[in-house]
């Protein structure tokens, strides 16, 4: 590919001094500078910085303040009467140094894990007092926007020529404006004359039947392709790609049923704006020719820019909230508010008269004839806190109250710090003011001082939502209430349905059922939104946004409402800028190939082959070595996937792990529930009993739930801090792993305010007499002191509680409730009662416990009891279908007491008996019985598995256990590290021997991690990255097989490093991401859509990865130079190219996911581009990758150079990827835990410091200086 860039270049070059001939072309001279692409490559580096601003920024301010300071211009103000007419100050946003040291990255005392202690004495606490109250000017991001559009204009100006001439360029001007028109009617059909969504012009099935055969024709081109290219083995192997990848969206296509509405939706939408997008690119080639892609994704860039500009100009976002059964016709802004005085006297209609906020300023006096009264503002807080003054606790200070009528007599106000970024709770900020009011005249009497909080806006009850004031005989109403916007349309909540998942408080959907009724269009029509899928309807759209529980039982839902006239414009900006790239890209790749095709390529280090290094003989010894290993690899896997044999002389502890429970909202095997707990509490998954002997996760909950008094003294808690256990009055010990009892039994407990738990237990089992009820002082009480102000020590006690809290709510759900039964007990005392009435208690006690003291936290659900159950007593009919193993323990012997009593028209639910009889069989070691239970609960349970939601769940888990004892990515770790030394040998000595080892051993590892990766979507039911963890995953996966394509072709031994170190390092991520727990977890209602998560998300993170890529053979590159004499010229060369079209696929991938992002939150929220921190990092990554691509284009950097831009671009993606969620603003703060930091930290610095090294003088490096690239 350099030839091509080296093309490129000197087109530039000679348009360039072509402009410079000739005094009749002095004006084009003069565009030069701004056309130049050092200016263009300045511009990226400005666009960067203010997005990484205005990203920190959003840690302390809220959104909509960092999108007007930071992003755009207010057109208000940036226009004067005066000279120079324009207000400068407007085009640029002061940014203080201190916006760099967030208090998440700083705190005042910085926490690091043992290992990386050392950075703590250097790194610092905060601002550093130089730089405390200093900052800068900097422009705006429209400012810099506008430069860089018309750098656009200029450099398209001078470069891109016109190149058809005659009839060519008439035809092509023509497709041109046929084309511009299509796209414009395009982004017009978003809506109907009517008002709706306009529908289809052929049905969903047909669209898909219609892209499944375009995409099979491709395929066919593809393959016969693939035949007909001969020799040529990199065109063969692009071909059999090309015709993979559309066999794979194929696939993906024609899973999705048609009567996925929500789905086809956005398909149809992007199918016109691909057609749009042809059109045009079929004019830019007859007028453009080879220039056409560039030409049309500028362009394609231009519209979105344009687009932002019309939505920070024209789109209006409010919030509709409708109360089950309400009609409503108006929405809020819930951004500023507004005070209205209103005027009720007029029989038929209100007069409201309302004073902006803008006026509502402190000790300012409004007067206006228009207003009955004057104004007079005492205290105007952005965001407060109402409280009504009986809250007061007898020891809390009351504010001082100024209001002496209305509300104001019976609440107080106080400020509070506004909302932080796009807050992940949904919280909005509440102003309110304190006003005097009185009547007109300079001796106006003082009507009293009223205080007016929005707060009353949004909940009226129980005070109402406005205040009566008097004026002359005359009543008026008063409120301080966000601004409101009327339609000539109604809606009517009929109907709002909230889904959870099964077991969980975690919300699945939102539902809203409505009503619209518009007279001016003489309409009336039922709707439903929900998460995902909104209405459109009269210019505007309608977003499912939330749902709350009123008081007294009533439902109320929250729409988004966004004005986005034009909503089309980014659906067909994206494809533009798609088409664009695709062409632009294949042009390149494909000269690319055609020169290598014709050149044969000599160097030191590069051959056609791996056997052409080699005699015959050691050719031969090699295959043989490869096929070994390889052959050795997949039998090994094939040996751990195998089911241990259980004779009939043990429990068959391995088919119980298998067997299906819920948790946190999905189906599992109990073995994934066992291991993911115990990993969160020891760090592994296995555990060891007091002779060292080690056993499974599934033993130890077998333990827990069959007598848990005895599980108590298995060693399952991994504390590392001394001081931690020191504080407990623990002994040190060699595993730093301890058991509950040891927990419990220490006295120490009692003075740590965090084990307030272990303090009410051992009240319970008589173990102190402390009442864990009575206020007491504590030695430690770490809830007490800031979050950012925690020692490491009061850290890892808040970590410790944590695991404590979860290990007595599992023995609260599966031990039989021993707790319940302790506490009764207590209360007793020698009282007796009836056994049937203490087991009814028992159950509702156990609901009432998990409700309160457990804050209904997700528990595990084990027995199916709805399974062919027959009638059932009062006692269980508030449960679920599935329950508890403690409630089915209490059923059990419900059902036995009614027994008893001769109450035989009630029948044990056969699932109940089966599993409390297995379990209490492994209580009594009774092997025998234990399997025989086993045996005919699996039996029960594939005879009445089909009376579940999703009949399948039974084969899922199943799978997943399996799955399980492959342990696939965490072997495929080591494999990788084992590839990466055989890779090392051959880059050390007899490359054509460990290099072909090497690849074949990471092709068969590929494999494996290939299976792995599609395990997961089969248990997940989901596209393959959805959380942190699988991001990792996906990315080695994609690292490795981009690595090995490129090794395939240029057989350097790069690409086998690279998949190596890549490989190794995302699984072994993944593996410390794992820690966290449960790696399927569910979706928030939000996130779930299989379209948006196969598109974006897929995209997205395959930017990641070739990014990394890039980078990391960027990094070989370096090292290569500086410690071997491998990399001559040609070396270099080959090393540039590969990075080069790596990069290429990286700046497509990045760019296309990130705005795919983009057109997902318009679909959900009606924002395009939000600012959310995590946008901004994808949005980096994309204009970071364009910077180097402009810099190599524009000759600023050559062979170094790109391997040093590639390197730092490591930095961008590991910011996007890992650092954003640092900082926990925005709608995408996931993923966030301790010492985490430091190794991102360390991660980056380390390519920092592989950069500078890159730019070490030549002379200091191994290889040949006089053969390597300069710069």
């Amino acid at each position: 590919m350099a030839s091509t860039i080296d093309d490129n270049l000197d087109s530039l070059a000679s348009d360039q001094s072509e402009v410079g001939q000739g005094g009749s072309v002095q004006w084009r001279r003069m565009l030069l500078p701004l056309a130049s692409l050092k200016l263009t490559v300045t511009l990226f580096l400005l666009s960067i910085f203010i997005v990484l601003a205005g990203t920190f920024a959003q840690v302390h301010d809220d959104i909509w303040y960092v999108i007007n300071e930071y992003f755009r211009v207010d057109m208000g103000s940036l226009f004067t009467s005066t000279f120079p007419f324009v207000n400068l100050g407007s085009l640029f946003v002061r940014i203080d140094y201190s916006l760099f040291f967030p208090e998440a990255f700083f705190p005042p005392q910085p926490v690091f894990p043992d290992h990386l202690r050392w950075m703590a004495p250097v790194w610092p606490d905060g601002t550093p007092e130089f730089l405390v109250g200093k900052g800068f000017w900097f422009p705006k991001g429209w400012t810099i926007g506008v430069v860089m559009a018309m750098n656009l204009v200029a450099a398209h100006t001078l470069r891109f020529k016109v190149q058809a001439r005659g009839t060519r360029l008439i035809a092509g001007s023509g497709v041109l404006v046929v084309g511009s028109l299509f796209t414009y009617l395009v982004i017009l059909s978003g809506s109907s004359p009517e008002g709706l969504q306009s529908k289809p012009l052929i049905s969903y099935e047909s669209l898909r039947l219609l892209m499944l055969t375009t995409l099979f024709g491709c395929c066919g081109v593809t393959v016969y392709g693939a035949i007909v290219s001969g020799g040529d083995f990199a065109k063969r192997w692009l071909n059999v790609i090309a015709t993979v990848l559309l066999v794979l969206t194929a696939g993906f296509i024609g899973m999705w049923e048609s009567s996925d509405a929500a789905s086809m939706r956005i398909l149809y939408q992007l199918v016109k704006a691909t057609l749009a997008s042809c059109f045009l690119l079929a004019g830019c080639i007859m007028v453009f020719k080879k220039r056409a892609g560039v030409v049309l994704l500028h362009a394609g860039i231009g519209l979105m820019m344009f687009y932002d500009v019309l939505v920070g100009t024209q789109h209006i976002e409010s919030q509709m909230s409708i109360v089950e059964g309400d009609t409503v016709n108006f929405s809020r802004d819930i951004r500023d508010v507004e005070l209205a005085i209103i005027d009720g006297s007029s029989p038929e209609e209100d007069q409201m008269t309302v004073v902006s906020s803008s006026l509502l300023r402190p000790e300012t006096t409004i007067t206006d004839e228009r207003l009955p009264f004057d104004v007079e503002v005492l205290q105007f807080y952005r965001n407060s806190d109402v409280r009504g003054l009986r809250s007061f606790g007898p020891n809390e200070e009351i504010p001082e109250n100024p209001a002496t009528a209305g509300i104001g007599k019976n609440v107080v106000v106080t400020p509070v710090d506004n909302v932080k970024g796009t807050d992940t709770g949904g919280r909005v900020d509440v102003p309110s003011a304190y006003i005097r009011l009185r009547t007109k005249g300079e001796d106006g009497e003082d009507l009293g001082v009223y205080m007016v909080s929005s707060i009353f806006d949004l909940s009226p009850e129980p005070f109402g939502e406005t205040q009566s004031v008097s004026v002359d005989g005359k009543t008026y109403e008063i409120a301080l209430r966000f601004v409101r916007y009327y339609n000539d349309f109604s809606i009517k909540l009929t109907d709002v349905q909230k889904n959870d998942y099964k077991g969980t408080s975690q919300v699945k959907d939102y539902s809203s059922y409505i009503t619209v009724t518009d007279p001016s269009r003489d309409l009336e029509f039922d709707h439903r939104i929900w998460m995902n899928n909104p209405m459109r309807f009269a210019g505007k759209t309608f977003y499912q946004s939330n749902y709350a529980m009123m008081e007294g039982g009533r439902e109320m839902t929250t729409l988004q409402v966004v004005d986005n006239a034009g909503w089309m414009t980014p659906y067909v900006s994206c494809m533009i800028v798609w088409v664009g790239m695709m062409y632009h890209f294949s042009l390149t790749l494909l000269r690319y190939l055609d020169r290598r095709s014709r050149t044969t390529v000599v160097s030191s280090g590069a051959s056609r082959g791996y056997g052409a290094q080699l005699t015959p003989k050691q050719n031969k010894i090699s295959w043989a070595m490869t096929g070994v290993i390889c052959l050795s690899i997949l039998s090994s896997m094939l040996m751990l996937g195998r089911a241990p044999r259980e004779s009939a002389d043990v429990m068959h502890v391995e088919s119980f792990s298998e067997l299906p429970i819920w948790y946190k909202g999905r189906p599992m095997p109990i073995d994934s529930f066992a291991r993911n707990m115990l990993l969160r509490l020891s760090d592994y998954e296995t555990y060891r009993d007091e002779d060292g002997e080690k056993h499974s996760a599934t033993k130890w909950l077998l333990q827990v739930m069959s007598n848990e008094v005895a599980a108590r003294d298995l060693r399952v808690f991994k504390i590392e801090n001394k001081d931690v256990i020191e504080a407990l009055g623990l002994p040190e010990r060699e595993k730093f792993t301890y058991s509950f009892n040891e927990l419990l039994k220490s006295p120490k407990v009692d003075g740590i305010k965090e084990m307030g738990i272990l303090t009410i237990l051992r009240e319970l089992e008589g173990l102190t007499e402390i009442d864990p009820q009575q206020p007491r002082e504590f030695e430690v009480a770490v809830s007490d002191t800031p979050q950012n102000e925690r020692t490491r020590f009061e850290r890892k006690i808040i970590e410790l509680s944590r695991k404590v809290d979860e290990y007595v709510l599992l023995e609260f759900t599966t031990g039989g409730g021993r707790i319940i039964d302790l506490m009764r007990d207590k209360e007793l005392g020698d009282a007796t009662q009836s056994q049937l009435i203490e087991l009814g208690f028992k159950l509702r006690e156990f609901d009432r416990l998990h409700s309160q003291a457990f804050n209904k936290s997700p528990i595990p659900l084990m027995v199916p009891t709805h399974f062919n159950a027959k009638d059932r007593p009062e006692q269980e009919a508030f449960q679920t279908e599935w329950e508890s193993l403690t409630a089915a323990k209490i059923f059990d012997r419900i059902y036995d007491e009614l027994v008893e009593m001769d109450s035989s028209e009630y029948t044990k639910p056969p699932a109940v008996k089966l599993f409390v009889s297995m379990v209490q069989a492994y209580e009594d070691e009774d092997v025998d019985a234990f399997n025989d239970q086993l045996k005919d609960y699996q039996v029960f349970l594939s005879d009445y598995a089909r009376q579940e939601s999703d009949p399948t769940f039974l084969q899922k888990t199943e799978f997943e256990a399996v799955y399980n004892r492959f342990d696939a990515f965490y072997q495929s770790a080591n494999l990788y590290l084992f590839a990466g030394i055989l890779a090392a040998l051959g880059w050390l000595f007899l490359p054509g021997f460990f290099q072909r080892a090497a690849f074949w051993t990471l092709v068969t590892v590929f494999l494996i991690h290939t299976a792995a990766l599609i395990g997961r979507i089969c248990i997940s039911g989901r596209p393959p990255v959805t959380n942190l963890y699988s991001s990792a995953i996906f990315i080695g996966w994609a690292v490795v097989l981009g690595s090995l394509i490129l090794e395939s072709i240029s057989k350097l031994g790069a690409g086998n490093i690279v998949a190596a170190i890549c490989g190794f390092l995302s699984l072994r991520i993944a593996d410390g991401l794992a820690n966290d727990g449960d790696t399927f977890v569910v979706l928030e209602a939000v996130l779930d859509t299989q379209f948006w998560l196969a598109t974006h998300v897929v995209c997205i993170t395959l930017g990641y990865a070739t990014t990394y890529l890039a980078g990391f053979l960027g990094a070989l590159y370096v090292f290569t130079g500086l410690f071997s004499k491998r990399l001559d010229k040609n070396v270099s060369k080959e090393f540039a190219r590969m990075t080069y079209g790596v990069l290429c696929f990286a700046t497509f991938f990045s760019f296309v996911g990130t705005v795919l992002g983009g057109l997902w939150a318009d679909d959900s929220w009606g924002r395009f581009w939000g600012w959310d921190p995590k946008e901004n990092g994808a949005l980096i990554i994309v204009l970071w990758n364009a910077l180097v691509l402009h810099a190599r284009w524009g000759g600023m950097v050559k062979d170094r150079g790109l391997a040093m831009l590639t390197v730092l671009g490591n930095v961008v993606v590991s910011w996007s990827w890992f650092g954003v969620n640092e900082l926990s603003v925005g709608l995408h703060s996931y993923g966030f835990t301790e010492g985490r930091l430091a190794w991102l930290i360390l991660f980056c610095l380390s390519q920092v410091f592989i950069a500078m090294i890159a730019c070490t003088p030549l002379n200091l490096w191994r290889s040949n200086p006089k053969e390597v690239s300069t710069t």
